[in-house]
């Protein structure tokens, strides 16, 4: 039975005050005729529908708020026809109406940022202490040869750096036409026409029968031929001063944020700048011997230790924010990137789970939260916003961003870190279930279906690191494509394990370390390659 009393206790806290952000819709009406005893009856549906979406279960909740006399009980066969109309009234005049408007309008269910009041929000963001200064610098303008491109690879890093290096014409021209063909071919403008060409081209193929027809896509192949000839020649005719150090004018943000003072830049000279405007920094204090001293006291294992320790040497410290590159933003140790696989958003509710207080007071409060799905923003207009539309604004407000890079260095926060890197970077790559067909018995005719945890087959520091590296910088994609195809293309006999479950593994790790040499490099010096070193 639920009892109007503890009704009400479950919603003593929620505001009665709310700020609508859509008209209330029609049925709300019919909602308070049936439940005039609920004092805030918008906000209480919105939690309502955010709890439970299945419209016979809402309705027998609803029902049963109206009639407590019943216990609970479903209704029976000799049960009044007035009660049998009122819950077919509730389900059609409440509970699909507002399931309906639930889905149809994302404002409507908008999610608070935890429990801190807008004003507070507002409040919070304004007392943080903003000093300013523009200067002017000689650096090739923040990567925009590449703006058509803004995808990261490595030929377009080694294109970046052998243009950096250049030290006279000579070099400079060769580095400037490799550029030029690099984008001839990734320009994405001409893969849109590529991918044209190719629809077209099928369809002349199929059209042989169709004189008329095929004579009519030929003309419009000839189209798409001129317009990637069109590409190509603007590409040809990019000047030379778009490759030449230029005068760019920086700004540059000191931020005092609980007593921390946060250094921000924009105009980043990086091979990955995607937002010539996006900011890199961090906050005073932050070191990488910071991240050395908690990942020592943390309590997770030496290898553990020793492996997100070098991960961080090459991203960042706690506070390491960047709105520069094709992320948007990345944030933290191992900088968490949205959207890549959102590990950002599912790092945050890691860390707001094992540091709730400090999470609301370095993060919530400044107007910043996250749910299960994405991430949340109020900004200073006291909008709520998620999603896409919470990352345009956490990025375009200073302050906002400033608070995000602070909060990276409270001692709760940087632990609880190290417990998301662990879980998200580690632990989660190594339970990958490898699930394949072998053969088995003495023939090996017979086959069979196994499967078997990533940690039976990568058990050394140096072969953790390396998937885990590539867990941080590039997603886990490329460690699940290898090991289908690998499995896919040869049936393993299962008895045997012992001697392909080495060989599968030493493949699987010179693949994923080739993608970045360097860092696989730094790995292989720093950890063990024994079997079973990693513990």
């Amino acid at each position: 039975m639920f009892e109007r009393n503890l009704l009400f206790r479950e919603l003593k806290g929620i505001s009665p005050k709310i700020q609508m952000e859509t008209p209330e819709p029609g049925w709300m009406g019919v909602f308070t005729s049936f439940f005039p005893f609920i004092p805030n009856p918008f906000e209480f549906v919105r939690k309502l529908i955010a709890n439970n979406s299945d419209e016979n279960k809402l309705t027998n909740f609803l029902f049963h708020l109206r009639h407590p006399e019943l216990s609970g009980r479903e209704l029976k066969r000799d049960d009044s026809k007035a009660l049998k109309d009122e819950w077919v009234a509730i389900l059609n005049t409440i509970v699909r109406p507002l399931i309906a408007w639930s889905k149809s309008s994302p404002s409507s269910a908008a999610p608070s940022t935890g429990n801190v009041s807008t004003g507070s929000i507002q409040t919070n963001l304004q007392s943080i202490q903003l000093n300013t200064s523009l200067s002017t610098v000689q650096q090739l303008t923040p990567w925009e040869i590449f703006k058509h491109r803004r995808r990261n690879d490595k030929n377009k890093k080694r294109l970046y750096n052998n243009l950096k290096k250049a030290v006279n014409d000579s070099q400079r021209t060769a580095a400037i036409n490799d550029i030029k063909a690099y984008l001839k071919r990734n320009d994405s403008r001409f893969l849109a026409l590529q991918q044209r060409w190719i629809q077209v081209n099928k369809s002349i193929i199929a059209s042989r029968s169709r004189p008329d027809r095929a004579q009519a896509l030929q003309s419009e192949l000839e189209q798409i031929d001129l317009e990637i000839r069109a590409v190509w020649q603007q590409i040809d005719q990019m000047p030379e001063a778009t490759f030449q150090q230029q005068s760019v004018q920086v700004t540059r943000h000191r931020v005092i944020v609980d007593g921390a003072t946060v250094s921000l830049r924009n105009r980043i000279d990086a091979y990955s700048t995607c937002f010539p405007d996006g900011y890199d920094g961090n906050t005073s204090g932050d070191s990488d011997a910071l991240v050395q001293s908690v990942l020592a006291n943390s309590g997770i294992s030496a290898s553990r230790i020793k492996i997100l320790g070098l991960i961080s040497g090459f991203e960042g410290g706690f506070s390491a924010i960047n709105t520069y590159d094709i992320a948007e933003i990345t944030w933290g140790f191992v900088q968490w990137a949205w959207p890549s696989e959102s590990d950002l958003v599912q790092a945050l509710n890691i860390i707001k789970k094992q540091a709730p207080v400090a999470f609301k007071n370095r993060i919530q409060q400044y107007g910043i939260d996250v749910n299960k799905k994405t991430l949340i923003v109020t900004n200073t207009s006291g909008n709520i916003l998620t999603g896409s539309q919470a990352v345009t604004a956490l990025n375009s407000d200073v302050r906002q961003l400033a608070a995000f890079s602070r909060a990276g260095i409270d001692p709760d926060i940087a632990r609880a870190q190290i417990q998301a890197a662990v879980k998200l970077e580690i632990d989660n790559p190594l339970s990958y279930l490898i699930r394949a067909v072998f053969t088995d018995g003495p023939d090996k005719k017979t086959q069979v279906s196994k499967s078997f945890p990533l940690s039976s087959l990568i058990t050394s520091e140096y072969g953790v690191a390396v998937i885990a590296n590539q867990t941080v910088h590039g997603g886990f994609k490329p460690v699940d494509t290898f090991l289908k195809s690998v499995f896919s293309r040869r049936r393993f006999h299962w008895p045997e394990a012992h001697i392909w479950m080495p060989q599968v593994a030493e493949s699987l790790i010179t693949d994923i370390a080739a993608r970045d040499p360097g860092r696989a490099a730094k790995f292989k010096t720093n950890c063990s390659t024994t079997p079973n070193s990693f513990q």
